[in-house]
């Protein structure tokens, strides 16, 4: 699993949304897709940027090119801001799901500066989990590509 906040044990949302502004904006429908309409663009470039301070070019403008042309159909925005509007009742089905731990192996990736605060909510489901923090931003396959399929290849125990 990879950089992504699990709520419901010891994370909870309230937690997670002062991680980015985007936890918040996301989920204020229809005013998110509203300001957003017509302004894609505007919009993805600052958001790959924003969760990845420091680097130049987090996604390439290629791919931007390709994200923006998806997101500017009907709906697409809308759709996508639902996982932040659904995130109150993830947390409280996570919180009924984590009555009975994980045991299957679970091995958790994140950048650096988030880690600490992620890995806990990720041991609420998967008390035995392993994990490692990168120094990357969000888009860890961009930023750190070498490192993440080193801890893939080495959690599945693949000779490399």
């Amino acid at each position: 699993m990879m950089d992504f906040p699990v709520t419901g044990g010891e994370l909870t949302y309230e937690q997670v949304k002062p991680l980015s502004y985007h936890f918040s904006f996301h989920s204020q429908e229809p005013l998110f897709e509203q300001l957003v309409a017509g302004r894609e663009r505007l919009y993805l470039e600052y958001f790959y940027r924003a969760n990845s301070p420091g680097a130049d070019e987090p996604v390439p403008s290629h791919a931007v090119d390709e994200y923006t042309r998806d997101c500017s159909r009907p709906g697409v925005m809308r759709n996508g801001s639902g996982l932040y509007q659904a995130w109150s009742q993830d947390e409280e089905d996570n919180r009924h799901f984590m009555t009975d731990p994980l045991t299957l192996p679970v091995h958790f990736i994140a950048q650096a500066r988030l880690f600490d605060g992620l890995i806990s909510g990720i041991r609420s489901a998967a008390p035995h989990a392993t994990g490692a923090a990168i120094e990357s931003g969000h888009w860890l396959l961009r930023e750190a590509p070498d490192r993440v399929l080193h801890e893939i290849t080495a959690f599945f125990g693949y000779q490399g």
